[in-house]
C-alpha cells in the first residue's frame, strides 16, 4: 500500500529541494494531497483509484505521481516525478529520458514528467513523441534544465504545482500554442497508418484497399503481441510462433519469408491460438496472401530503421521508433478497426467512441470510491451498439480493479477474469465489430496476465457463443430475458431512421425526429434491473435542444430517474471530442474531426423523486479539455435543475449553455410579450421565406417573372444593395414559391443571419423576389406604421433580440453559428409598445450584454474566445470594480442597513494567475484597494498556501476567513468576472448565509 506524502521523512534533500523549487512542497511539509510516492505506505488516500493510478507510476519507473482532481471527485495523473538525484553525472543520458518520454506518450498515461537531479530539474513534454537526431532519440523538452539556484523561471517555479491542479498551466500565454492532442500516440498512430496504406496501394495495384488495410491494422495488432514482454525478458509470440517459420526471429522476418498466412492460421486456431476469430481470413483471401510479396510492409513497419537493408525500395517510411507498442493501451488498438475496417461513419451516423469520453462514463457509472456496493457475481453491463468493444473493454478493466479491492488487491487468477468476463455483454448489427469486441476483450485480459502466463496457460473462451451478439439490439431474442444493472454505450445518432414509437406508461410516444439514439434509450429501460443504471450517450439537439421533444421528455423525467447529464454541446467543434473522421475525401475538412453536439444522460430504472433536482453539466472548450490533458469544469457550470421545469421549459438547457444563473430569470419575463408570429396574425400579417430552385422544380408562376430578383449576398447587416436587382431567367422552375404579397412592396425583409452589430432586417419600398435565406413580412392591408414599427423594434432591441435567440433558439450555436431560422425569429417576444421600453432593468442590460459578448462566443470558439483571456491591464481595474458592485448590489438588496453592506474591499493579483476579490460587510464605505500582496490583508487565515490547498475541481476558491468577510480566488479570465458571475456568485452567498442563519 502507498501513501501520500505529508513529509519529507522518506525522500533525500536534493529532490526535497527540487519539489520545493516547482511548488510540491513547503518547508518540510508537503500540503497537497495529490502529490504521492510509490514506495511507501498509503493513508488519506483522496480517492481509492488514485491507488492504482500510483501502481501505474511505479511500472513506469516513476518515484512519485501527482494527481488533479476531476468533476466527479476521481483524479487523474498530470506529472510523473523521478528522483535522479542520486544518479552519477557520468551515468545520465538523453536516451534514458528519451525512453521514459517514449513510454509515456505512447501510453498517454501522463502529459508531463519531472526529472530531479542533484542540482537542476528536466521536464518533458510526454504530450508529444521523442525526436531523432543522427539516429538516436532525443526527448522533447518543456526546459531542459531549471537550476535550482538559478534566477526563478516565469513558468516553472514555485507556483507550477498550483497552476497545474488548478489546469491555468494548460491556459498560459506560452503554452497555449504547444499542447496539441493532434501530436498524441493515437493521432500519430492514425497517421503513420494511413501513410503505410498509401505507400502500400502504390505497390500492391491490383489489390483491394480492404485488403491493404486489413493487413495493415492486423499487422500493428501483432507486433503489439509482439512486444510484450515479460520480467525475464520474455516475448509472447517470438518463441511460440516466429522461430517454427524458418527460424524467423521477428515479425519483420514472418513477412520477409512470405509466412503471413502460416502465422495468421496459427493466431486464429481455436486450440493453440488467442480464438476470437479476429486474424480469421477467407480461403480466397489466404490465396491472395500467399501471391503477395509483403516484404514492403516489413519495411513499412519496421521500428529500428537501423535494421533496414540498403537496398531498401526509395519509399517514404513512417517513423515507428517513436512508438513503444507494448504500452499502446488496448482501448486504442481495438479503435483501429473502427478507424480503417469499420462500417461507413457518415453513412450510418457512427461516432466512435474516443478513449477520454468512454472512461470518463465508466468512472461516473462504475465509481471505484463504491467498490464495496458491486455485487460482482452478479453484476451484468450492456453495450447494446458495441463497436469494436471500447466501453466493454473499460468496464472489463473496472471489475478487475473491484475485484482487486474487494480481495486485499490479489492479482486475479484466469479463472476469475473469465468469470468477470461472463457478465459483460454486446450486441452489434457488424460482425466485423463482434468479432475485433471480442479480440479486444481477449487483450484487455492478457493485460492482467504475465506472458508466460498467456503462453502457458490461457485459452480463451468464445464470448461470442453468448455475450458478443451480432444482432439488432431491437430484435435481439439472446438478451431478451436478461436483467442488466448498467447498461451504458454510444448508439448510432442516425436522424429519420425509426419509425416505431416508445410505449411509455401504456401512452405511444412519438420519438423525436426518428433519432435513433433515442429509440436505443427507450428500449435500454425493459433490459435494466430494477433501480439499474443506464448511461447512452445521445445527440444533445434530439433531446435537450429540439422543440419537438416535448412529450418524449415528459414520458423521460416523469417515469423515470434522470439523475444527470453531461453535456458536450460546446465540444462538438474543432476535434474537441469525437476523433476525426476517415469519411472526409478532403484531408483539411477530416482534420475538423465529425461535429456533433453530443450529450451523455444517466437514468435510473426507477420512480423519479420531485424533490430532487437534475444535474446538468456543461463542458466547456478549454485548452485541457480540446487537448484531452483532461475533463474540467468549475462551480459556474453546474446547473440543477428542477424536474417540473425540465418538463416544462423547453429553453432551460440552452439557458445552462449560455451561463445559466438569471438568465433563466430573464427569459421567464420577458416571455409574457406576445411573440412576433402572434403580432403578425393579429395584425392581418404574413411573413414567408423565398423561392427554392430545383431540378426536380415545377412551379413557374408568372408574377416572379415580372419584378427582378435580388441574390442574398447583396444583403448585409448594412443595408441591401439593389443596384445588383436582375431579371429573372424564364426557363428557371420553382420547387417552392412564397406567395406574391411577400414581394411587394411595401415589406419588411429579413436576411436570416444574426449579425455582428445588428440584425440584417430593413423596411423596404420596392418590389422584387429572392431566395429561401431571406424572408419577407407583408401586411395584408399595407399598413406601412406597422411594418416600420417592427423594422424599427429590431433595430432599437437589436442586442435583447440577439440574446434571446442565442439562449433560445435550437439551431443557432447548435448546428448553426450565424444563421437563424425564420421560426427563430417568429417566436421572438416582440417590443413593440411604447410603454415596453422600460422593461428591462439595469441587472437585465449587463445579462444580456455578457451573453452578446462573451459567453456565445465562448461556446463558439471556445478556449480561443475572449470569455477565457487574461483581463489586460488597462481594463482590469474597471471589469473588477464592476464585479465588486455588481455582486455587492445583489447581496445589499437584502442585507444591506443604514449602518453596514457589502463593498469590495480588496483586489489583489496573485502570483498563480489567480486574482483574488475581497467583499466586507460593514459601516466603511471607500474604495476598493488594488494590490499583489495578500499580507496587507492583516488575515492569518488567508494565506497563499490556503488558497493553493482550497484549488480542486473548481479552480475557484469562495472563502469565509473572518466575520463579515468574503473571499473569492479566481484565474484571470474574463468569463469569471462578469456582471453575470457576479450574480450567481452573489446568489451562492446568499444560499451559505441562509444555511447558516444569517
Amino acid at each position: 500500500m502507498l501513501e501520500n506524502m505529508t513529509s519529507v521523512k522518506n525522500i533525500n534533500a536534493d529532490f526535497h529541494r527540487g519539489l520545493r523549487k516547482l511548488g510540491f512542497a513547503d518547508g518540510d511539509i508537503f500540503l497537497d494531497d495529490a502529490l504521492f510516492l510509490v514506495n511507501t505506505q498509503p493513508n488519506n488516500l483522496p480517492d481509492i483509484a488514485a491507488l492504482f493510478h500510483i501502481y501505474s507510476a511505479k511500472e513506469f519507473g516513476a518515484t512519485a505521481v501527482y494527481l488533479r482532481k476531476q468533476m466527479n471527485g476521481s483524479y487523474k495523473p498530470q506529472v510523473y516525478l523521478y528522483d535522479k538525484t542520486q544518479t552519477r553525472f557520468a551515468n545520465r543520458s538523453e536516451g534514458e529520458l528519451a525512453d521514459i518520454q517514449k513510454k509515456l506518450w505512447t501510453s498517454g498515461e501522463v502529459p508531463l514528467a519531472c526529472i530531479f537531479y542533484d542540482t537542476h530539474v528536466s521536464i518533458l513534454d510526454c504530450t508529444r513523441h521523442v525526436s531523432v537526431d543522427n539516429d538516436e532519440l532525443k526527448p522533447d523538452y518543456l526546459i531542459q534544465a531549471l537550476n535550482f539556484a538559478g534566477k526563478a523561471h516565469k513558468l516553472y517555479n514555485e507556483q507550477f504545482a498550483v497552476k497545474i491542479k488548478s489546469g491555468i498551466f494548460w491556459e498560459e500565454k506560452e503554452n497555449r500554442s504547444r499542447f496539441k492532442f493532434q501530436n498524441s500516440a493515437y493521432d500519430v498512430l492514425i497517421n503513420n497508418i494511413r501513410h503505410v496504406e498509401k505507400e502500400l496501394a502504390k505497390e500492391l495495384k491490383n489489390v483491394s484497399k480492404e485488403i491493404i488495410a486489413k493487413i495493415i491494422v492486423q499487422s500493428i495488432l501483432i507486433k503489439y503481441l509482439e512486444e510484450r514482454i515479460d520480467s525475464k525478458g520474455n516475448r509472447l509470440l517470438s518463441d511460440k510462433y516466429f522461430k517454427k517459420y524458418d527460424s524467423a526471429q521477428t515479425f519483420g522476418d514472418v513477412l520477409r519469408k512470405r509466412k503471413l498466412v502460416e502465422l495468421l492460421e496459427d493466431l486464429n486456431d481455436k486450440n493453440r491460438g488467442f480464438n476470437g476469430n479476429v486474424f480469421e481470413w477467407k480461403d480466397n483471401e489466404k490465396e491472395e496472401l500467399k501471391k503477395l510479396d509483403l516484404s514492403i510492409v516489413a519495411d513499412l513497419l519496421a521500428s529500428d530503421r537501423r535494421s533496414l537493408s540498403s537496398s531498401q525500395r526509395e519509399i517514404q517510411l513512417p517513423d515507428w521508433r517513436y512508438f513503444e507498442f507494448r504500452y499502446i493501451p488496448v482501448e486504442l488498438i481495438s479503435r483501429l478497426y473502427e478507424e480503417f475496417l469499420g462500417a461507413n461513419k457518415k453513412k450510418e451516423g457512427l461516432y466512435y467512441t474516443p478513449a477520454h469520453l468512454a472512461k470518463l462514463l465508466v468512472d461516473e457509472c462504475l465509481p471505484l470510491k463504491s467498490y464495496n456496493e458491486v455485487n460482482l457475481s452478479d453484476y451484468k453491463i450492456l453495450d447494446p451498439a458495441c463497436g469494436s468493444g471500447i466501453f466493454l473493454v473499460l468496464i472489463f478493466k473496472r471489475l478487475v480493479q473491484i475485484w482487486k479491492l474487494q480481495n486485499n488487491l490479489e492479482a486475479p487468477s484466469i479463472g476469475i477474469l473469465k468469470s468477470l468476463l461472463q457478465n459483460i455483454y454486446g450486441v452489434d448489427k457488424e460482425g466485423q465489430a463482434i468479432r475485433l469486441a471480442s479480440f479486444s476483450l481477449c487483450l484487455a485480459l492478457c493485460d492482467e496476465l504475465k506472458p508466460m502466463q498467456i503462453i502457458n496457460e490461457l485459452k480463451f473462451d468464445d464470448l461470442r457463443k453468448d455475450n458478443l451478439i451480432e444482432h439488432d439490439f431491437f430484435t435481439c431474442e439472446k438478451i431478451k430475458d436478461k436483467k442488466f444493472d448498467l447498461v451504458i454505450g454510444n448508439p448510432p445518432f442516425v436522424r429519420g431512421s425509426v419509425s416505431s414509437s416508445w410505449i411509455a406508461n401504456s401512452k405511444k410516444i412519438k420519438t423525436p425526429q426518428g433519432q435513433i439514439a433515442l429509440k436505443f434509450l427507450a428500449e435500454s429501460f425493459p433490459a435494466l434491473k430494477d433501480k439499474g443504471l443506464a448511461c447512452l450517450i445521445i445527440k444533445a439537439s434530439g433531446l435537450l435542444y429540439n422543440s419537438t421533444s416535448k412529450d418524449y421528455k415528459k414520458a423521460l423525467f416523469e417515469n423515470y430517474d434522470v439523475v444527470q447529464i453531461l453535456d458536450f454541446t460546446a465540444l462538438q467543434d474543432s476535434y474537441s471530442l469525437w476523433d476525426k473522421s476517415k469519411t472526409y475525401k478532403d484531408e483539411k475538412k477530416r482534420d475538423k474531426g465529425a461535429r456533433v453536439a453530443a450529450a451523455s444522460i444517466f437514468i435510473r430504472n426507477e420512480k423519479p423523486d420531485f424533490t430532487k433536482n437534475i444535474l446538468h453539466v456543461t463542458f466547456r472548450r478549454t485548452k485541457a479539455v480540446k487537448e484531452r490533458i483532461t475533463f474540467e469544469i468549475d462551480a459556474y457550470d453546474l446547473h440543477y435543475v428542477n424536474r417540473r421545469m425540465a418538463i416544462e421549459n423547453e429553453f432551460v438547457w440552452k439557458n445552462n449553455l449560455l451561463g445559466g444563473g438569471r438568465i433563466k430569470t430573464l427569459v421567464e419575463k420577458i416571455r409574457n410579450l406576445p411573440t412576433l408570429q402572434e403580432i403578425l396574425k393579429e395584425n392581418s400579417c404574413i411573413a414567408g421565406e423565398g423561392y427554392i430552385v430545383g431540378k426536380k422544380g415545377k412551379l413557374s408562376p408568372d408574377f416572379i417573372y415580372n419584378i427582378q430578383t435580388l441574390p442574398t449576398k447583396a444583403i448585409s447587416e448594412n443595408g441591401i444593395d439593389y443596384s445588383a436587382l436582375m431579371d429573372m431567367d424564364r426557363n428557371v422552375k420553382f420547387v417552392k414559391v412564397g406567395s406574391e404579397k411577400l414581394f411587394t412592396a411595401p415589406n419588411v425583409i429579413l436576411w436570416e443571419n444574426i449579425g455582428a452589430n445588428k440584425l440584417p432586417i430593413f423596411y423596404n419600398e420596392k418590389s422584387f423576389s429572392f431566395k429561401a435565406k431571406l424572408i419577407g413580412i407583408a401586411s395584408a392591408n399595407n399598413n406601412c406604421a406597422l411594418l416600420k414599427k417592427i423594422a424599427k423594434s429590431f433595430d432599437l432591441f437589436y442586442s435583447f433580440y440577439k440574446f434571446y435567440m442565442y439562449v433560445c433558439s435550437s439551431q443557432l450555436l447548435l448546428n448553426r453559428n450565424t444563421a437563424v431560422l425564420k421560426q427563430d425569429f417568429m417566436q421572438l417576444p416582440f417590443v413593440l409598445k411604447d410603454g415596453d421600453k422600460d422593461l428591462f432593468s439595469a441587472y437585465d442590460e449587463k445579462i444580456i450584454s455578457d451573453v452578446n459578448i462573451f459567453m456565445q462566443d465562448f461556446v463558439r470558439i471556445g478556449e480561443n474566445s475572449k470569455a477565457v483571456k487574461p483581463i489586460k491591464q488597462e481594463n482590469f481595474q474597471n471589469i473588477l470594480t464592476n464585479y465588486g458592485i455588481e455582486f455587492s448590489k445583489v447581496l445589499n438588496l437584502m442585507y444591506e442597513t443604514s449602518e453596514r453592506k457589502f463593498r469590495l474591499s480588496h483586489v489583489l493579483t496573485l502570483k498563480n494567475s489567480l486574482i483574488a476579490a475581497v467583499f466586507k460587510y460593514g459601516g466603511e464605505n471607500s474604495e476598493a484597494v488594488f494590490s499583489n500582496n495578500l499580507s496587507e490583508l492583516n488575515m492569518e487565515a488567508l494565506t497563499e498556501n490556503k488558497i493553493s490547498s482550497a484549488l480542486s475541481v473548481n479552480r475557484i476558491v469562495k472563502l469565509y476567513p473572518q466575520k463579515d468577510t468574503v473571499v473569492f480566488v479566481k484565474p484571470n479570465q474574463h468569463r469569471y468576472w462578469l456582471s453575470l458571475t457576479a450574480y450567481r456568485d452573489a446568489d451562492s452567498c446568499f444560499a451559505d448565509f441562509a444555511d447558516s442563519g444569517f
